[in-house]
């Protein structure tokens, strides 16, 4: 699910005394008035790394009208060819051969799949949207919910009684798969349960689990991400 609030990275602003203004020691502060010091603001290490890559393939990344989709479905090929090998398609998306040997993008992608894979899916979703510049990510809404939110959204919904094995779950905006990962997995661990084979949870995640998006780059970013949610059950389904 896509939120339509979120900017691509926090500003960091410091306050500077005028030339007047400046002085030595501690601030002064009024008798009787407690004055806090305000923590400073940290940004998570992944983001940093996470936007410095970005940064990095941003000139290929607007180097040709559909760059931006060919450079994110360089990375996600190159991921599922390190970790989810019996994924990976028969062949390489079309027209990214240069980006596949490119070393940044070789990068970024053992970096993605070092993280863990719903992290990984918003940090590759973010990434498109952020490619394909600041016109196109605000007409689309291309602003995605972090991993951790969408966790807590979907355990709040379980224990208020939502049942995973049997009840329809539909995202209507489910580019970058936020909801859908973490329900997917869901669905597969309450499902091993019940006695069903692994070509029946498959097929009962497949009926109950849903989405759709306007961006047909999301759209099968999605797919692939649950694809590679539920790696395992794929393997042993045959």
């Amino acid at each position: 699910t896509r939120t339509g609030t979120s900017k691509a990275g926090p500003a960091l602003a410091a306050s500077v005394p005028s030339k007047g203004q400046q002085h030595e020691g501690p601030r002064p502060t009024t008798p009787g008035v407690h004055v806090e010091r305000q923590p400073a603001m940290v940004i998570p290490a992944a983001r940093l790394k996470f936007y410095r890559r970005v940064s990095t393939l941003a000139a290929l990344a607007s180097s040709a009208d559909d760059s931006a989709e060919r450079l994110v479905r360089s990375l996600l090929y190159l991921w599922q060819r390190r970790s989810f090998g019996h994924l990976l398609p028969a062949r390489a998306p079309w027209r990214t051969s240069d980006y596949l040997q490119d070393g940044a993008v070789l990068d970024f992608a053992n970096w993605l799949a070092e993280q863990p894979l719903n992290e990984a899916a918003y940090w590759l979703a973010t990434a498109y949207a952020v490619w394909v510049g600041e016109e196109t990510r605000t007409k689309r809404a291309l602003f995605f919910t972090p991993p951790a939110l969408a966790d807590r959204v979907i355990a709040n919904l379980v224990k208020q009684g939502a049942p995973l094995t049997n009840h329809p779950w539909h995202d209507p905006a489910c580019g970058g798969a936020a909801f859908l990962v973490p329900i997917a997995r869901g669905m597969a661990v309450a499902l091993a349960q019940t006695g069903l084979t692994p070509d029946e949870q498959l097929a009962r995640i497949a009926r109950n689990l849903s989405g759709n998006d306007l961006d047909p780059v999301l759209l099968d970013l999605s797919r692939s991400f649950l694809e590679m949610a539920l790696s395992a059950l794929v393997r042993v389904a045959g």
